[in-house]
């Protein structure tokens, strides 16, 4: 397929679609592979790498398929299809990030009940070391 003509000017030359797709499908690949390798050394957990690679090879095939990228661009109404996959990003964005700070939210809320039964465990044993002492101290 010939390149198309540069409607801004600006590079000079022609934009080439099959190599932005190529360039597209490279990094998810690449994504796939650092996501993977994550996974191996724990430091990511599975739950949240089968989102990044479901997001990965969804993005990867709509590198490949262009015509999807239209086909949910009229679905939604909109005219430019790359805008509808911005959009589409950027829904997926918000929704991870508001289940990470529900994470967080828990996990916050979980660390202060562990802070308050180790200070009453802490004053439990300390009770309990004045009465050995007490206890010994008598006889």
């Amino acid at each position: 397929m010939d390149g198309m003509k540069n409607p801004i000017g600006l590079l000079g030359g022609e934009v080439q679609p099959e190599r932005v797709q190529w360039l597209g499908l490279i990094f998810c690949i690449g994504l796939i592979a650092l996501i993977l390798h994550l996974m191996v050394r724990r430091k990511i957990r599975e739950s949240y790498s089968l989102i990044f690679l479901a997001g990965c090879l969804f993005f990867g095939t709509l590198s490949l398929k262009r015509s999807l990228l239209d086909l949910l661009g009229r679905l939604v109404g909109i005219y430019y299809p790359p805008a509808a996959l911005f959009l589409l990003i950027s829904v997926v964005f918000f929704a991870f990030f508001l289940h990470i700070s529900m994470v967080i939210t828990r996990l916050s809320d979980e660390r202060k009940v562990l802070i308050q039964e180790i200070a009453l465990l802490r004053n439990d044993i300390e009770i309990l070391r004045k009465a050995i002492s007490e206890r010994s101290s008598i006889k």
